[in-house]
């Protein structure tokens, strides 16, 4: 089941960088942090599809315009709990933060 299609689950932000921006996209390293822990860290070199193999596949099939955005996966993921800050850090780019919220009770 892929997380991000859950609502709340697909942060993005706090800005999103072009390719201009990043000297060697393969060198970034992108970090999952669940309060204050590292759970996962890895370089985008070590990503199963090059990111741009996966802009060539993706364009094949459907127009991706200006500012769209591929969801690749993460380096890692664990259990998120209420009340737990989940960060997402791309080196180079900058930090995302949120607070996790218990689920509203359906009713």
């Amino acid at each position: 089941m892929e997380a991000k299609a859950f609502d709340t689950f697909c942060s993005i932000g706090p800005w999103v960088v072009t390719p201009d921006e990043i000297s060697d996209l393969s060198a970034i390293r992108i970090s999952t942090v669940v309060n204050g822990s590292v759970i996962a860290s890895n370089q985008v070199s070590a990503m199963m599809r090059d990111p741009c193999w996966q802009v060539s596949y993706f364009s094949s099939g459907m127009t991706l315009e200006a500012g769209s955005i591929i969801a690749t996966g993460t380096p890692g993921a664990g259990v998120i709990e209420a009340v737990d800050q989940a960060e997402a850090i791309v080196e180079g780019v900058g930090r995302l933060c949120n607070g996790v919220l218990a689920a509203p009770i359906a009713g």
